[in-house]
């Protein structure tokens, strides 16, 4: 039992706190999550409910790094900028 605890880990997750530069509607936003997350190593996206423009991604350092998750952002034709890690 000990050597498998040992061999299955949770994987890393950094936590990402992103900008975006746009006043989205709730159906905007929702719809960059749900792309968000469908990508390979995105484990989470929420925008931040009282701060609708702080959205907060928490992703596999492992398979993605934050500026392709920038770019994914980008590709909703909108424009963001990391504010930090938490």
């Amino acid at each position: 039992m000990k050597e498998y605890l040992q061999t299955v880990s949770e994987p890393p997750t950094v936590d990402l706190v992103v900008h975006v530069k746009h006043d989205l509607d709730t159906r905007r936003r929702t719809l960059v999550e749900r792309a968000l997350v469908s990508q390979q190593g995105v484990q989470r996206v929420n925008f931040n409910p009282q701060r609708s423009h702080l959205m907060l991604v928490g992703y596999d350092p492992l398979e993605i790094d934050s500026g392709a998750i920038l770019e994914l952002i980008g590709q909703h034709r909108l424009t963001a900028q990391l504010v930090g890690g938490l």
